[in-house]
């Protein structure tokens, strides 16, 4: 457990320190007042939608012996005085990030930390990594979209990256549970609002870049240098893992020319390669096991059986292998493991019952991220016909919906449009919005607002032969409409249509 005395956080803020402050012992900073015990000081910090310093004499009624603010959001001198208790001010030169980073003892210097961005593969790379490493006898941690902790026991995170603070404190967790490596999903927004700023990544990944967070962003230019900016900020460059059968993944490899790279033969083309430094797939091929995958790396040959469905889960895999590999790992043994991966929850997750439909779930969000999960669904069920649900997310980039009718309606052989996460929007309204892509050139679709009733609807229709893509929610197991959040599993609504309850 971390230990700091109250004297010695008052001297990282320079603050005055009183005789009785020696004997304090802090162990814990806390950002939501209903947390904080007589061990904790209070972060009053101030966000979209709260304001901390609303909650300070809540947090110190509960024992918090100091309260934390920004210079930005500091208190005045008269409410300063009327406090029991000392109020540090993060002024210039401090971040949250920087205290958290000193508070929690440099958590990453006692990890190897492997950061993987993207739009699309995140969560299934961070897995895959903990998956192999795990099977080989080390300790794994992952942060991420799903969650936080060990694989088989994540606790839920708000967000895909955790802000300064939390990311800090999960880090010293996983050091303290004896963690060896953590696999962590960094986003693009992470990086722009500066929570990795005081994490020391050993390993970065780049899996690819599509149409996503444009409400956050603005341009495609912006999300792009975002994600630049993570790979850069890893001093040698040789760390870094990239994807080159994506567009941009070649652009960034031209711009960090020692960069182990990671694709398809015919990618050389694209780039240039040096030898011994890139990770190829010659030849995949797909069978009831998942994928067939023959890799090139060094002038060396290798198989091996993904038990994945999809393309883009091979470019995953070797995302995630070149990782392994940089991290000093043996390709002949880790390739002895890879039959130990399972698919991430609600990522391409396959749900099947003797002579029913066969269902997927999957979290594809993005106009690319559905068209890469209907057609893995086309490779895997080719003489079958392909059912899609999907919706789009309410108080988010309403530029993608028409485009992501566009795709379902094109690679799904009928489609269902419904609700996802409405949120403030009316419901109407965002289907609305999808059907401007497909109402004048496409009839293979119908609108049914209830999810529930979709999915049911989907299986009224499909054969035993078929396949069902439920898209959108993948692990999410709620749904946000207006102001309140509703339980609602894909996962397990289809467990139930299946008769599967207890699987």
């Amino acid at each position: 457990m971390i230990e700091n005395s109250l004297a010695s956080i008052c001297q990282y803020f320079n603050k005055e320190i009183k005789e009785n402050y020696a004997d304090i012992i802090i162990n814990n900073i806390e950002q939501d007042s209903r947390l904080v015990d007589e061990h904790c000081i209070f972060f009053a910090k101030v966000g979209h939608n709260v304001d901390g310093r609303d909650f300070i004499q809540e947090a110190i009624a509960k024992g918090a012996k100091a309260i934390v603010v920004t210079q930005e959001h500091s208190l005045t001198q008269e409410q300063q005085q009327q406090l029991s208790v000392p109020v540090l001010v993060l002024d210039e030169g401090k971040s949250m990030g920087s205290f958290a980073n000193w508070f929690y003892h440099y958590p990453s210097a006692d990890l190897t930390i492997i950061g993987v961005t993207g739009t699309n593969g995140k969560t299934t790379c961070t897995h895959i990594i903990a998956s192999l490493l795990t099977s080989m006898g080390y300790k794994c941690g992952v942060i991420g979209t799903v969650g936080c902790g060990f694989l088989g026991n994540l606790t839920k995170s708000k967000n895909t990256t955790l802000d300064e603070l939390l990311v800090q404190k999960q880090l010293r967790a996983l050091a303290d549970d004896n963690a060896t490596h953590v696999a962590m999903e960094v986003s693009s927004i992470g990086v722009c609002e500066h929570r990795i700023d005081y994490v020391e990544f050993n390993i970065a990944a780049f899996s690819n870049l599509s149409r996503d967070h444009l409400d956050y962003h603005q341009t495609m230019e912006n999300y792009a240098q975002a994600k630049f900016n993570f790979l850069e900020k890893i001093k040698d460059s040789s760390n870094v893992v990239i994807n080159i059968h994506d567009v941009k993944g070649r652009d960034f490899a031209s711009r960090l020319n020692k960069a182990f790279l990671v694709g398809y033969v015919q990618d050389k083309e694209n780039i240039s390669v040096s030898s011994g430094n890139c990770l190829l797939i010659n030849k995949l091929s797909y069978s009831n096991e998942g994928i067939v995958l023959n890799l090139e790396c060094n002038t060396k040959k290798y198989n091996c059986v993904l038990p994945l469905l999809g393309e883009f889960n091979a470019q995953n895999f070797i995302l995630a292998l070149g990782v392994m590999f940089k991290l000093g790992f043996d390709l002949e043994e880790i390739l002895t493991h890879v039959k130990n991966i399972k698919p991430v929850a609600g990522r391409m997750e396959l749900i099947v019952k003797e002579n029913m439909p066969s269902f997927v779930i999957d979290y594809a969000h993005t106009p690319d991220g559905l068209e890469k999960a209907l057609s893995a669904c086309k490779e895997h069920f080719a003489d079958s016909d392909i059912y899609c649900i999907i919706g789009c997310g309410g108080d988010r980039d309403a530029g993608k919906r028409p485009i992501m009718a566009q795709k379902a309606c094109v690679y799904a052989d009928y489609v269902i449009f419904t609700d996802d996460n409405p949120r403030s929007e009316k419901p109407q309204k965002i289907i609305e919005d999808m059907l401007m892509g497909v109402k004048n050139s496409t009839d293979n679709f119908t609108v049914e607002h209830d999810r529930h009733k979709a999915i049911e609807l989907a299986f009224s229709l499909a054969k035993a032969n078929d396949c069902i893509l439920v898209a959108g929610k993948g692990h999410e197991d709620y749904q946000i409409v207006k102001n309140k959040t509703i339980h609602f599993s894909d996962r397990q609504e289809v467990l139930n249509i299946l008769g599967l309850n207890n699987a």
